[in-house]
């Protein structure tokens, strides 16, 4: 396996870094979605506090924890991403505190054994895909997505 990898788009070198910088810190777009499949959103930034960013979504507010490198300011638009996996998906309302939690609809669904893929439409339009690694059972019903603050990566627009 490569310690080094160079990602380009029609000759241009987009980001060269090992395998974990690169998948944990795709440079923009290019590189997020040829690393695998992300769900990019809209944002506007509305709060920045010393350890999180509030992000307004069409409507939807979205907490991240802020990284040193984030120099966007207020009400700057900016196009954010989440992991598939970092999205936990539930039947019902969860009893724990969450900060980022958006109710939605299963739009489309796949189980590929170990697991499950949902398309999600949540209340405030927004599509999202979601894998759950430990499915015990499929969910075909209306859904909360609970979001990791962690998860949440500015990107770089193209």
């Amino acid at each position: 396996m490569s310690d080094t990898i160079v990602v380009m788009n029609s000759g241009k070198i987009q980001q060269i870094g090992t395998p974990w910088e690169i998948y944990n810190y795709p440079q923009n777009q290019f590189v997020a979605d040829f690393i695998g499949m992300k769900n990019f959103l809209e944002a506007i930034v509305k709060k920045i506090e010393p350890a999180k960013v509030i992000l307004d979504c069409q409507g939807s507010q979205l907490s991240m924890n802020r990284i040193k490198e984030n120099c966007y300011s207020i009400d700057e638009k900016v196009l954010i991403s989440i992991r598939l996996e970092d999205i936990k998906i539930y039947k019902e309302k969860p009893n724990h505190p969450t900060i980022n939690l958006w109710k939605g609809i299963i739009s489309k669904s796949s189980y590929l054994g170990k697991i499950s893929r949902y398309w999600v439409r949540t209340e405030n339009g927004h599509d999202l895909i979601v894998e759950d690694y430990a499915p015990k059972e499929f969910i075909k019903a209306d859904v909360y997505l609970d979001i990791d603050e962690d998860s949440v990566q500015f990107i770089q627009k193209e």
